[in-house]
């Protein structure tokens, strides 16, 4: 669950607490963990490698504690986040996934 995994993690220390911005630590880190994921699929795609189904679990794993880690630095619970981005999803893609609308959506 991951609202579980936001205060299980409070346990380990993280180089962003202490910190003036410590959220602006830790979301680079989810953004530097995203950029290694990404490397793994296009590893796959242009390279012609096997699929690390083990090292996508281990990165997607990384950016989940990161991103809970900056959510708790923040003050905002994660179950917030991730309920703010299903409700965006459904307002918008309220009949189903359209690709025209995905492509024509101005809203970040």
């Amino acid at each position: 669950h991951p609202v579980r995994h936001q205060y299980d993690g409070k346990r380990i220390p993280e180089r962003g607490h202490g910190h003036p911005q410590p959220g602006a630590v830790l979301i680079n880190s989810v953004m530097g963990l995203c950029g290694e994921a990404i490397d793994i699929v296009k590893k796959t795609m242009f390279q012609g490698r096997a699929l690390d189904r083990e090292a996508r679990i281990k990165e997607l794993g990384g950016i989940v504690w990161y991103l809970a880690e900056a959510a708790t630095a923040l003050g905002i619970p994660l179950e917030k986040i991730l309920q703010g981005n299903l409700d965006k999803l459904k307002k918008r893609y309220s009949a189903g996934f359209d690709t025209q609308r995905s492509q024509d959506q101005q809203e970040p």
